[in-house]
């Protein structure tokens, strides 16, 4: 591949060179080249009309990153929104197509030669990626487009410092809901493909445990609690007891001054605190278990009540803060910290001189910066909160955390849409144990419908896998950001995206296992002759550029969607182009290429948090 695009390079620069309004292009441009070869993606021709002029696959560069090479403007085309050059496609080895893209050409010969044998070093090291080709990417991702290198000291930074991604995030005495599966399942993925990418991760779950509504559960539980219950089914007899508390607006102010009573020390609330705190943790342990998921520490907010004081007093010394008629403290920001062009006016404590949340996260977040060594860190949390994780960012700018002075709020706060209408058969629920169970039983009911039962397979287990997985990839099929409504229709169905993935997979497992031959590196690939293979190994050589894309996105639906395609393409291939009972030779090539569509298979489910079954 490394050939492929050095020479689509050299032929994009002389398409450049012929265009009058940007022959400034030169060799000596700081970084032109390791720029335009880091753009440059090998895809297949999709219009049947473009297929004559420019062959069965081309090198493509998509017109506005193309672009942001050239020193200067291109003229700007009002009526489609894109950067247009001034050319006509021509009989030029490098043309711009239909769509505003430029595209190169590529010889198949030198095509199958070059990214095959490529393609066997990278899975045969399981190096999966080329750290060269991405030290240029451009961020088009984001709103302002920019262009980011990656050094050999940022390479250095992801193995001696941590990446801390803090992510699903409940309160203590409750048990986990369906509302924080979404935090849990996209933390655990960022996690995964950071880790994929080279980078030393921390899980951090922080825990709500402070503040007034837990104060309002620990007085309902002296007035409705039973420590015979609690003992019993502990988080169960909690949530009734916080259900019925928050009913009750009587206890509102007996919640408040619980609350302050902890903040001054109190032993007796403190202890009952604590007994709550650690039964909550046992059982989250339990459920996290399920997806397959441990973190490296559980923090909680009142390990920061203290410091939490200390950040307002920080803030009194630096004149930001007001106090209001009514006793609430205020900090007023100046715009040059904010990302908003105002001042930010926030909220830092109540009128009985308790702290809030956002003192907490401030105290939290300075307290990780001063005490770990952080490369970056990355809080996972829905997209009601951006106003919070803003105000958090511009207060902790204001009081001058060095590390922070640079972050803009995508930086380092991941949000996502949220999960609506979520039902099981029998209803609304809370328990994310109860959805775990229910998608199981649905996978179950799958297999046993479309499925000759196999001796020697465990069917329980292949239930719970493929149930977790529709959970998984229901989520991830779209982009984070989206809101959604739950739908339990897929779960059955043969042809659903968890079942074709998983069962693909497993075939090529017993692909291997049948025809008994080793795989072979060396395998003659000149003999792969078919355009199904062609396109199978195309869609290999951009397995590398999809993943990178899903780690600089937190994107895993980029990852399901390559997926799909992928097992789409290998289906095709395995109906008519055989292993077993072919020529040797022919036999090797074509099993190694299967060989590598299952690792690329095997490697996207592992970091979408899917184990990838080898029997069905």
């Amino acid at each position: 591949m490394n050939l492929l695009r050095q020479q689509a390079v050299r032929q994009i620069k002389t398409l450049f060179r012929s265009i009058p309004e940007i022959r400034r292009i030169n060799d000596d441009q700081v970084n032109f080249d390791e720029k335009l070869y880091s753009l440059t993606r090998i895809e297949s021709i999709r219009h049947k009309e473009s297929a004559m002029p420019l062959g069965r696959f081309i090198i493509s560069l998509p017109q506005c990153q193309a672009a942001s090479l050239i020193d200067g403007d291109l003229e700007f085309n009002k009526n489609t929104n894109i950067r247009a050059l001034p050319i006509e496609q021509t009989d030029q080895q490098a043309v711009l197509d239909k769509d505003g893209g430029l595209r190169v050409p590529v010889n198949l010969s030198t095509f199958l030669t070059t990214t095959f044998n490529d393609l066997i070093k990278i899975f045969h090291s399981k190096l999966y990626y080329d750290q060269k080709r991405y030290q240029w990417y451009f961020d088009d991702w984001r709103k302002i487009p920019k262009w980011t290198e990656i050094t050999d000291k940022s390479f250095i930074e992801r193995k001696t410092k941590k990446c801390v991604v803090e992510f699903s995030s409940p309160n203590i005495a409750k048990p986990l809901h369906a509302g924080h599966l979404r935090s849990t399942l996209l933390g655990q993925f960022i996690a995964n493909i950071h880790e994929r990418f080279g980078h030393s991760v921390y899980r951090l779950n922080y825990l709500g445990d402070w503040g007034t509504q837990y104060g309002r559960l620990a007085i309902g539980f002296l007035k409705f609690g039973s420590y015979e219950e609690l003992n019993k089914h502990p988080l169960m007899h909690l949530l009734d007891i916080y259900v019925l508390a928050n009913k009750d607006e009587s206890l509102h102010e007996d919640a408040m001054k619980y609350f302050a009573k902890m903040e001054t020390g109190d032993k007796e609330a403190l202890n009952l605190w604590k007994k709550f705190r650690e039964m909550s943790i046992d059982n989250l342990k339990q459920m996290y278990q399920l997806f397959d998921i441990q973190f490296d520490e559980y923090q909680s907010e009142s390990q920061f009540s203290k410091q939490s004081k200390e950040i307002i007093d920080k803030l009194w010394q630096l004149d930001y803060c007001k106090q209001r008629n009514d006793g609430v403290l205020e900090t007023i920001i100046p715009s040059k910290y904010n990302s908003l062009p105002r001042d930010a006016c926030i909220v830092i404590q109540k009128s009985d001189g308790t702290t809030l949340y956002i003192t907490r996260d401030i105290a939290a977040l300075k307290s990780r910066l001063e005490t770990m060594s952080i490369e970056k860190i990355l809080y996972v949390v829905d997209s009601s909160q951006t106003e919070h994780f803003r105000n958090l960012l511009t207060i902790s700018k204001a009081m001058q955390i060095d590390q922070l002075q640079n972050w803009d709020l995508d930086d380092f706060y991941v949000p996502f849409g949220r999960m609506i209408n979520f039902q099981t058969r029998k209803g609304k629920f809370h328990l994310l144990s109860d959805v775990f169970d229910d998608a199981k039983e649905r996978a179950k009911e799958g297999l046993d419908r479309f499925l000759i039962r196999k001796e020697g397979i465990d069917h329980e287990k292949v239930s719970e896998v493929i149930g977790k997985a529709f959970l998984i990839l229901n989520d991830f099929s779209r982009p984070r950001r989206t809101d959604y409504t739950f739908s339990w229709h897929e779960i059955s169905s043969k042809d659903g995206i968890a079942f074709l993935l998983l069962y693909c997979h497993a075939r090529l497992c017993s692909l291997e296992k049948q025809v008994k031959m080793p795989i072979d590196w060396s395998a003659n690939v000149n003999l792969l002759t078919d355009r199904q293979e062609h396109i199978l190994i195309q869609q290999l050589s951009t397995f590398q550029d999809v993943l990178f894309d899903a780690y600089r996105s937190y994107e895993p639906t980029k990852i399901v969607h390559y997926l799909v395609r992928l097992v789409k393409s290998i289906n095709r291939a395995l109906a008519r182009l055989y292993v077993k009972d072919e020529e040797l030779e022919l036999a090797k090539a074509r099993l190694l290429l299967y060989h590598m569509c299952r690792l690329s298979l095997k490697e996207g489910l592992e970091l979408l948090g899917i184990e990838a079954l080898t029997r069905i």
